[in-house]
């Protein structure tokens, strides 16, 4: 399945790409009806967003996503949203409820306009598609013993990575994301660099912006930002890919855990309430070999 289309996907982890899946959004409070039409929004976080996976040929189709908050921080839904005039209907997932329409035309330079309770907002033209040029997939043979490509690139476990991506804004920066269940913690996303003036859970935290040299080396461990039981931020370090379990005994190369990685670049404009970005990325899946005991 093509990432593209597959950005749902993380909203089991997140991202919700600030709204979209890569980014864990609010939960919603009990005194509140979730589905008051008449509640104020304070603040909609949206964005229409196009991931392409490796280096496949672009798909110049996006998503788009918008969540909105209450004065208090709390998400709900209800108002009516519309993009370029249509109507946007609300879709659950695991973790929220956010409005959604799929299989948008992208072409570079597009701009779209959303409408979210009276506020209305203009993204920023769409940028160029992005694709990762390497890591290349790992390759295989089917049931016949012909070569196949897998969904993954091989990756030992304990190292770090280099990523070389094609595309997006030459003059632009760039963020870099992983996400998986990093030291059986839960699924959730990383920035590579960190920004500690962002707030860990923020959906709109992204990390810090590195610079689009087309090349980067993700780090075999890194910090993380937490919020503990008693709402305290603190860091760890976890393995970025890591794989403990046993080996496969037919197959000791065989990954059994996986890890994807992002890279992005987005444009936001701001008409408060309405923060509204575009954002194109690339994406490649790690599959990571048990360590050699």
């Amino acid at each position: 399945m093509k990432a593209s289309t597959r950005i749902a996907v993380l909203a089991a982890v997140v991202p919700a790409l600030a709204g979209c899946g890569i980014f864990k959004s609010s939960g919603m409070s009990d005194k509140y009806n979730p589905n008051d039409p008449n509640r104020v929004v304070a603040r909609a976080v949206a964005n229409v967003t196009e991931v392409n996976n490796f280096n496949d040929a672009p798909t110049n189709k996006g998503t788009f996503k918008a969540v909105l908050y209450d004065a208090n921080g709390q998400q709900f839904y209800g108002p009516a949203v519309t993009l370029d005039g249509t109507a946007v209907t609300t879709t659950d997932t695991t973790t929220s409820t956010i409005y959604e329409k799929t299989s948008l035309d992208m072409a570079v330079g597009q701009t779209f306009a959303a409408v979210i309770q009276g506020h209305g907002a203009v993204s920023p033209p769409v940028l160029p598609p992005m694709l990762i040029a390497a890591p290349l997939r790992a390759t295989g043979v089917d049931s016949k013993g012909n070569p196949t490509t897998l969904a993954y690139f091989d990756q030992n476990s304990g190292s770090g990575v280099t990523v070389h991506w094609t595309g997006g804004d030459s003059t632009q920066p760039v963020y870099i994301q992983v996400v998986g269940n990093f030291a059986n913690q839960g699924w959730r996303r990383i920035p590579v660099v960190d920004d500690p003036q962002q707030t860990a859970q923020d959906p709109e935290n992204f990390g810090l912006a590195i610079p689009n040299t087309g090349t980067f080396t993700i780090p075999a461990q890194l910090t993380e930002r937490y919020v503990q039981t008693n709402g305290q931020v603190a860091t760890r370090t976890i393995t970025t890919f890591e794989n403990t379990q046993t080996p496969n005994t037919t197959d000791p190369t065989t990954p059994k855990l996986y890890v994807d990685v992002y890279v992005l670049q987005r444009a936001t404009n701001v008409a408060a309430p309405v923060s509204f970005s575009t954002i194109v990325g690339a994406t490649a899946k790690a599959g990571i070999k048990p360590a050699v005991k």
